[in-house]
């Protein structure tokens, strides 16, 4: 993947994770599949543009449109961690970043 393409893609995921709700309701859908309804009443508030946001940055399974369960994607996930993990790695100038693989 070119890397502005790979810093985009960081990006979305990176936003999508940055909320405490988001990551609340990926703890739940860690348990496994549960419709918009039930995990919306589990949250306490509306969950839609949540949800849009984490299926934009290919974390879910599943069309958060409809009274489906929906699930984590483990590719998605695993994609997303590879994705953080190579442009964290990346992102330092001096080489001196105490530990990062690229430094290490």
């Amino acid at each position: 993947m070119e890397n502005s393409a790979k810093n985009q893609m960081a990006f979305i995921v990176a936003t999508a994770l940055a909320d405490h709700t988001r990551l609340a309701m990926i703890d739940i859908l860690q348990n496994g599949p549960i419709t918009v309804a039930d995990l919306s009443n589990r949250v306490g508030e509306s969950v839609e543009e949540h949800l849009a946001m984490l299926k934009n940055a290919g974390l879910l399974l599943g069309d958060i449109h409809s009274q489906e369960p929906i699930s984590l994607s483990p590719f998605g996930v695993y994609g997303a961690r590879k994705i953080l993990d190579e442009v964290l790695a990346t992102t330092h100038e001096d080489g001196q970043c105490a530990g990062c693989k690229g430094c290490s």
